[in-house]
């Protein structure tokens, strides 16, 4: 369940100027993740799948589209 008190506290501007050295959070995985474990499951194994190719692999904003 989405809470208030997880959400990242990263400033929106400096994730911007980090976003080439791989920063990337999505405050909205972890109760994805709580409400079905198979699409952590599957970010792990595109991750794994993916090593040589993608520097990180996240969930698309709110959906439950994975990116590499």
């Amino acid at each position: 369940m989405f809470s208030m008190e997880r959400v990242s506290n990263k400033d929106p501007e400096e994730l911007l100027r980090e976003i080439s050295q791989n920063v990337c959070i999505n405050d909205l995985e972890p109760p994805a993740f709580e409400v079905l474990p198979a699409l952590k499951a599957l970010k792990e194994r595109v991750a794994a799948a993916g090593r040589c190719h993608y520097q990180a692999v996240s969930m698309s904003g709110r959906s439950a589209s994975l990116v590499g």
